[in-house]
C-alpha cells in the first residue's frame, strides 16, 4: 500500500542524500585541514 507517509519518507531520504553528497567534499576538506 502506497501512502502519503511513504512518499514523504522517500522524498526526505532523497533530499538528505543530495545534501550530504554536496556537503561531503567540503566536510572532508574541513576535517583534513583541522
Amino acid at each position: 500500500m502506497y501512502s502519503y507517509l511513504d512518499d514523504l519518507e522517500q522524498r526526505s531520504i532523497y533530499i538528505i542524500r543530495e545534501a550530504f553528497n554536496r556537503i561531503d567534499p567540503l566536510a572532508m576538506l574541513w576535517s583534513i585541514g583541522k
